[in-house]
């Protein structure tokens, strides 16, 4: 089946797709891999600079956009990986709230039954911020209940002040 990738695309999914596997698997995704990397042309005239403060990657959008539209002929097994791939991928940035559209859009068109598994992601998000949520009133409340038991300075001399009195 033919894909048509972007740059930032083919970039995203070098990141995704593994560099080991099993001894069946690691001719598969060396192949995959090379597919997808950038031959020494398209490096010369992409002159991707890697921002190390950032760790993003920027390069010329100019030859970039002579680069939109490559044609890649990914075989059955090919998707599969990189559906597999994406899948782990999406979760682990769903659980570290690191999710980029980018992301989301890459996953749409790789990801199987895309809508369902969406739905599963924006289920554990919402059900990680509510425990977020409740530890965070939670911890509030315990604050709260603390202050109120601990007596003032104030409290705590005029108690002394009587007992010495009597």
């Amino acid at each position: 089946m033919e894909f048509k990738l972007s740059v930032t695309e083919r970039l995203l999914l070098l990141t995704i797709v593994p560099a080991t596997g099993s001894i069946t698997q690691i001719g598969i995704l060396n192949k995959l891999r090379e597919m997808l990397s950038f031959n020494e042309e398209e490096n010369e005239g992409l002159q991707f600079v890697n921002d190390e403060g950032s760790g993003s990657t920027r390069w010329n959008t100019e030859a970039g956009e002579e680069l939109k539209a490559i044609p890649f002929d990914l075989s059955r097994i090919h998707r599969k990986i990189i559906d597999k791939a994406m899948r782990g991928a999406l979760e682990k940035m769903n659980n570290e709230d690191a999710l980029s559209q980018a992301h989301l859009d890459l996953g749409r068109r790789f990801v199987d039954d895309y809508d369902d598994f969406a739905a599963e992601l924006i289920e554990a998000a919402t059900k990680r911020e509510e425990a977020r949520d409740k530890a965070e009133v939670d911890a509030a409340e315990a604050k709260a209940k603390a202050a109120s038991d601990t007596p003032d300075d104030s409290e705590a001399e005029g108690a002394d002040s009587e007992d010495t009195m009597h």
